[in-house]
């Protein structure tokens, strides 16, 4: 690589083509003796639409079965475009080394192990664990598991599974299990369950599964088959109404988002 230049980093799927874009482009491929083929487009440069784009925070892109490459290129364009900063737009562009194992994670994308994130982002997936702290920020994928505390947010997909306390704020879908308490906020869709302790507000949609305790309250999209069990004095409001358990030691008027003591 040009000591002057920057490093940059192509995300691919597993063969090599482009996960994004109208052409699936598959580029030519690193070996350990080898770097992989220059790829040059003539035509004109156009950020997001013509030309091979490359990132400094691969992160941004990360899926399940991915691969990173660190690359060479020439001819750049758009150092700094709006909120992708972190691009640039090449039209020459060749694979020199794939970034695995502990380079992947300096790049805060973990697929295994145990890693400990303070006020940072991160991409998980696979078995990877992590503990979240502060203001962190973490996608989370395929089985991944999340411990979150703090002002943290978790995006959790695809039967990860999160444990979150304080002032965290969760988006849950596609069968993640989310267990959240304090005054956590917590967004779940896809088939997401959901259990809730403390002061914890639940936006529940699309066939989620909500258990609510103590003094938690979930709001129900009237559209979705949301199933949701009630205990103490947890609340559940749904286009106006206002549930709550029976004995809760609350009197619930019916239209109306306030509540009184009974």
């Amino acid at each position: 690589m040009n000591a002057k230049q920057q490093r940059y980093y192509k995300v691919l799927n597993a063969d090599g083509s482009a996960p994004y874009g109208d052409e699936q482009f598959v580029f030519s491929l690193p070996s350990a003796d080898s770097l992989g083929d220059w790829h040059e487009l003539t035509k004109p440069l156009i950020f997001n639409d013509t030309g091979f784009h490359l990132t400094q925070t691969p992160r941004r892109w990360a899926f399940p079965g991915m691969r990173v490459f660190e690359v060479e290129y020439e001819n750049a364009i758009s150092e700094k475009h709006g909120d992708d900063d972190d691009e640039i737009c090449v039209a020459k562009v060749r694979l020199t080394k794939e970034v695995l194992g502990e380079e992947l994670e300096a790049l805060n994308i973990y697929s295994s192990g145990h890693h400990r994130i303070m006020d940072g982002i991160g991409y998980a997936y696979n078995d990877a664990i992590i503990s979240a702290f502060g203001r962190s920020f973490v996608e989370a994928e395929e089985r991944a598991r999340v411990v979150a505390s703090g002002f943290s947010v978790v995006l959790a997909y695809n039967e990860t599974q999160v444990k979150a306390s304080g002032n965290c704020r969760i988006e849950a879908f596609d069968n993640s299990i989310v267990i959240a308490e304090g005054q956590c906020r917590v967004i779940c869709a896809n088939n997401a369950k959901v259990k809730v302790y403390g002061k914890t507000i639940v936006e529940a949609s699309e066939d989620s599964d909500v258990e609510a305790f103590q003094s938690c309250i979930v709001f129900k999209d009237i559209a979705s088959n949301v199933r949701i069990t009630l205990h103490d004095k947890a609340l559940c409001l749904e286009s106006g109404v206002i549930t709550c358990v029976i004995g809760s030691g609350y009197t619930v008027r019916e239209n109306t988002s306030g509540r009184e003591n009974g």
